[in-house]
Parts: structure tokens; C-alpha cells; sequence
């Protein structure tokens, strides 16, 4: 599954890739540049999601980053939904 953040809130959109395996993460900052962060699926210890009248968020907390989670904003209200049932579910 491949969720992207909404266009115009955010002017380079952000990529949540959920496999069987691992939830990769690309933050893109400018044109041709993203910070990507791959963490395996054992290592996620639970994700939130925020969902509000238009959009959705998540929180992802994981064995590494445990104090401060992996925020993902401004993602459709239903992508919020399916990510967190899809990683909830492994």
C-alpha cells in the first residue's frame, strides 16, 4: 500500500509505502531530495491515527524512535484509517 500526503497543503508530498515486511517513509524537502527512513514491521509498537472533518494523521512509534513518534500529516481521512488497521493488523 502507497499513501501520499495532499497536495496542496504540502508542496513537495510525503510517502508512506506499507509492505510485508518493513513501512518506508520519504519526506521530501525540495525537488530530487527526500529524507527516507525504512523501519521493519516487528519493530513498530503502535501507530495512531488522528482524523478530524477533512484530513487524517499518524503517529508511528517504534522501538527506536519511542519518545518522539514518526508524525505523517495532511493524508486523506481514509488513508489515515487503512494505514493504521493494515499496521495494527501485522
Amino acid at each position: 500500500m502507497r499513501v501520499t500526503t495532499l497536495f496542496p497543503f504540502t508542496p513537495f508530498p510525503d510517502t508512506l509505502t506499507v509492505d510485508r515486511h518493513k513501512i518506508t517513509l520519504a519526506r521530501r524537502h525540495f525537488f530530487g531530495s527526500a529524507d527516507i527512513t525504512s523501519i521493519q514491521i516487528a519493530d513498530i509498537l503502535n501507530v495512531v491515527a488522528h482524523v478530524g472533518p477533512f484530513f487524517g494523521s499518524l503517529d508511528i512509534f517504534t522501538k527506536f524512535y519511542a519518545k518522539k513518534p514518526l508524525k505523517v500529516i495532511y493524508l486523506s481521512r481514509a488513508d489515515a484509517v487503512n494505514v493504521k488497521r493494515i499496521l495494527q493488523g501485522y
